[in-house]
């Protein structure tokens, strides 16, 4: 593979390299000549099915599917190495996401999808992305604290599980900070969390061990 600095790129287990040269944003497209597949759907066709099941109604936690992880590593010049199904996507994510911010937690939120950046720098993967649903995880939201929660509500926790600060998350719900300060503080009275931090941090702890337990 041809050296270049400041690219990041891919190689998935197994199979050649490839090159995504990615501009400061992580925006980019496929350098000329790389061969590039079609990203494959998020969710998993099993998931599709088992989210349906009346017993996810009740418990969206059975929904396992719609969890994931995927490990990833980074070689010294920057190369990302997924591990597992190829997936242009997720290497571009992955890569936007290590350009933003290099510290635990940092993702992104969608209207398909929440993905949030583990970084694993002392283990055997140097990372793993944290890709979830976002229709299971507002359904685990829902199991977790029932009807207490308004869909602002919702959305906020989402925001939060993201990384998102307030200030962030009021710019683009097109809002004041104050109206999302006084959202939070009244959210977490409700659920009796002292902040957003602790909030996250349990809801974390339950999607990654969902993430864990996918096949």
């Amino acid at each position: 593979m041809q050296e270049r600095k400041g690219v990041a790129g891919y190689r998935v287990a197994g199979s050649p390299a490839q090159t995504l040269p990615l501009s400061a944003s992580g925006e980019g497209k496929p350098s000329p000549g790389a061969k590039s597949a079609p990203p494959p759907a998020i969710k998993a066709a099993a998931f599709t099915e088992a989210f349906h099941h009346p017993s996810v109604a009740t418990d969206p936690k059975r929904a396992y599917g719609s969890f994931r992880f995927v490990a990833f590593t980074q070689s010294d010049d920057s190369e990302i190495n997924i591990i597992g199904t190829e997936d242009l996507d997720l290497v571009m994510l992955i890569a936007e996401l290590l350009d933003r911010d290099r510290s635990l937690g940092g993702g992104v939120l969608d209207d398909e999808r929440l993905c949030v950046l583990f970084r694993e720098p002392m283990g055997k993967r140097q990372g793993r992305l944290l890709v979830a649903d976002r229709r299971a995880a507002e359904g685990l939201i829902r199991h977790e604290f029932g009807e207490r929660l308004t869909g602002r509500e919702v959305r906020l926790i989402l925001q939060s599980l993201a990384g998102q600060s307030l200030q962030l998350s009021a710019v683009r719900d097109r809002v004041s900070i104050e109206t999302k300060k006084s959202q939070s503080k009244s959210m977490l009275s409700k659920l009796g969390f002292p902040d957003l931090g602790h909030l996250r941090a349990v809801l974390l702890a339950q999607i990654a061990a969902l993430a864990s337990a996918t096949p």
